[in-house]
């Protein structure tokens, strides 16, 4: 019963040879100097005698066969795509069982005899001919399932989506660069509602004398988009945020601000909510002076997938 089991499950892997009868067994064992098989047992064979030939004793044939062909499973499936040379250990057991039928023959007719061994050669021709076949698919398969892996992982990274950069078309020569009145709906429409801002952050800006407001616009361009392709995979990157922005946008994004936690002045209401923390922001030059420091900070909304904007302009506490 175990050897029908191992045949079915290891199909492809290995052969499975039974051993019947004694003079077959004997005769097979008296032809190998080390890794007889042992009696009422199993033992794995591999194209090499080099390679250490693993057995199991009678308990385990007849114990649990699940798990014992497991174990056989993942002891061959590592050489299952890999060349491999005939098996000669396996055309060892047919002829140590052809051996004995020649022998347990002895006395017949000599005619029957040599009937019986041109059939065997026939038959042993035809097995090698199915192990070279055999060998020559199997290398096949192997070739077709690396191709089929490299085509799988090109169309992944196909279909990846990606976030691109605003288009020209976008920015016109604007007379007011510094004036963002026309611009924060514009922003909140364009993300599909992922980018909002409070009305402190609005204000904030109209106060602020950061000296590069064309830099903050394209930085607000490109915040838009990322919180439209956020929202789109529902907060799903599988990877870090810091590391997603950064490999699309040359934005600085960072997650954490200590410092204004320090000065109690992360938090904020927006909607007559719960308060929400501001420590996530955008980073827009750094170690110059406090007048030229641009920060974006926000809130991250996991509930409606969304980016509250909290303060636009100079670092808060840079001052």
């Amino acid at each position: 019963m175990f050897a029908r089991k191992a045949a079915r499950r290891l199909a492809g892997l290995a052969h499975v040879v039974v051993v019947s009868g004694w003079l077959a067994f004997d005769s097979f064992n008296a032809g190998l100097e080390r890794n007889l098989l042992p009696r009422d047992g199993a033992r794995l064979y591999w194209p090499t005698v080099e390679a250490r030939a693993p057995w199991w004793g009678s308990a385990d044939l007849y114990g649990d066969h699940d798990a014992l062909l497991g174990k056989l499973t993942r002891l061959l499936a590592p050489l299952s795509v890999v060349a491999r040379g005939r098996d000669r250990l396996w055309e060892a057991v047919r002829s140590a069982e052809t051996d004995a039928l020649l022998d347990d023959l002895a006395g017949t007719e000599s005619e029957q005899i040599d009937l019986l061994k041109d059939r065997l050669e026939e038959e042993r021709g035809h097995l090698v001919q199915l192990l070279e076949q055999n060998e020559l698919l199997e290398n096949q398969v192997a070739r077709l399932e690396i191709e089929s892996a490299n085509l799988t992982a090109q169309l992944e990274m196909a279909t990846l989506p990606t976030v691109t950069e605003p288009t020209d078309v976008r920015r016109q020569p604007i007379a007011n660069p510094g004036d963002f009145s026309a611009d924060w709906d514009r922003w909140t429409e364009e993300s599909e509602g992922a980018l909002v801002f409070t009305p402190h952050a609005k204000d904030q800006w109209g106060k602020c004398e950061y000296p590069y407001p064309e830099r903050m616009r394209e930085a607000l361009d490109t915040l838009s988009d990322l919180a439209r392709e956020w929202r789109k995979q529902r907060g799903k990157l599988g990877t870090s945020l810091v590391s997603w922005i950064g490999d699309r946008t040359p934005l600085v994004y960072a997650p954490q601000d200590e410092a204004l936690c320090r000065k109690k002045l992360h938090e904020f209401k927006f909607e007559r909510t719960k308060s929400w923390d501001r420590q996530p922001h955008i980073k827009l030059d750094d170690y110059t002076t406090p007048d030229r420091v641009g920060r974006i900070y926000f809130a991250i909304d996991g509930d409606k997938y969304r980016w509250i904007v909290d303060h636009v302009g100079l670092k808060l506490y840079g001052l």
